[in-house]
């Protein structure tokens, strides 16, 4: 909420301490208190490599990504094209566009030899279980708000929005189609939030906060 200003005034400094705390209490299986998609900050970015490897293993694809990068570019770690290739195509397996783009970059400066064997690895690669008691917190009765089919207008909004986040939600039409749907899920995905593929304005609000 301090990272992005939601319910309080934003603070980075403030959004660290929390994430750094948070990271040092850390439960085995907590797959979302660790910085996500910070990149390239000077003199953070060995303690940073080591955070994304462990939410990576979660399939998070923020932190798979930021790996690729810090691989790619010899940011706190040994350049190594390979497991840059093998980051990038992960995260593009769990819905990152910008890491597709990346890995077909990455792919055309490899050896025959030395692709075949990355690729070996993203086939192979499995993600680590997340505990379920560490990632999710009971909603008290009462909170939850009565299903409400969203206007034609909202989806619109959140068509937009997501297309505009490099989401393919389709053209923005204001039907809420198995390809909105889908946009949805992978934002969901990707953003740690449960999978649901509806539009309401907890979304729109999300979304709206990351275009600005």
């Amino acid at each position: 909420m301090y990272e992005r200003g939601q319910g309080v005034i934003k603070d980075l400094g403030k959004a660290r301490s929390w994430y750094s705390s948070a990271s040092e209490g850390q439960r085995e299986g907590d797959a979302q208190s660790r910085p996500q998609r910070e990149r390239r900050r000077p003199g953070r970015l060995r303690a940073h490599r080591i955070w994304y490897g462990a939410v990576a293993a979660y399939r998070l694809a923020d932190s798979q990504y930021n790996l690729g990068i810090l691989a790619e570019h010899r940011l706190g770690m040994t350049t190594n094209l390979g497991a840059a290739y093998q980051w990038f195509a992960l995260a593009a397996k769990n819905g990152d566009t910008e890491a597709a783009k990346r890995r077909d970059l990455v792919m055309v400066q490899l050896d025959a030899e030395t692709l075949a064997a990355a690729e070996q690895v993203v086939k192979g690669w499995k993600a680590k279980p997340a505990l379920a008691e560490a990632n999710e917190v009971a909603e008290p009765a009462g909170w939850g708000m009565p299903g409400e089919t969203p206007t034609a207008s909202l989806v619109t909004r959140a068509q937009n929005l997501l297309n505009k986040l490099g989401y393919d939600a389709g053209p923005p039409n204001g039907q809420l189609d198995d390809q909105t749907r889908n946009a949805i899920k992978s934002f969901e995905r990707r953003n740690g939030l449960e999978e649901t593929g509806e539009v309401n304005i907890p979304l729109v609000t999300k979304l709206e906060r990351l275009t600005s």
